[in-house]
């Protein structure tokens, strides 16, 4: 899987909240920072974030709809084996996002069976 293409969210670092774009890692002055297309000009414009408080967006919804990316708590209900829950971290590792606790790929779960848990992003607005 290519790192560089995609949809990432990360944290800012001015307290604004949450900002989702491109990732950019030290273009501009060494620091991290995500693109957003907004209204400017030129398009896009970059926002400095946390490079511990970024993460990737795995291409999947949990069962409300909302977007997971790489750094989510989620709640992953009936795992393939028959486990009942498990809550973990999605982590991206070989390759694949997979689920911080038993290192299963997260899209074998099924958004219907994964729920997103992160307190802070429970109410944020993507």
């Amino acid at each position: 899987m290519d790192r560089t293409i995609g949809k990432y969210r990360g944290k800012r670092l001015d307290g604004k909240g949450w900002i989702y774009g491109y990732y950019v890692a030290g273009v501009f002055d060494g620091s991290s920072r995500v693109l957003k297309h907004g209204i400017q000009r030129k398009g896009c414009y970059p926002i400095e974030v946390d490079p511990q408080r970024t993460g990737q967006h795995t291409g999947l919804k949990d069962k409300n709809g909302k977007d997971i990316y790489e750094g989510d708590l989620c709640k992953f209900i009936d795992h393939p084996t028959g486990v009942d829950s498990c809550t973990a971290n999605v982590i991206f590792s070989e390759g694949n996002f997979v689920d911080s606790v038993m290192g299963w790929t997260i899209n074998n779960y099924g958004s219907e069976w994964t729920e997103i848990i992160t307190p802070e992003l429970l109410t944020d607005k993507q």
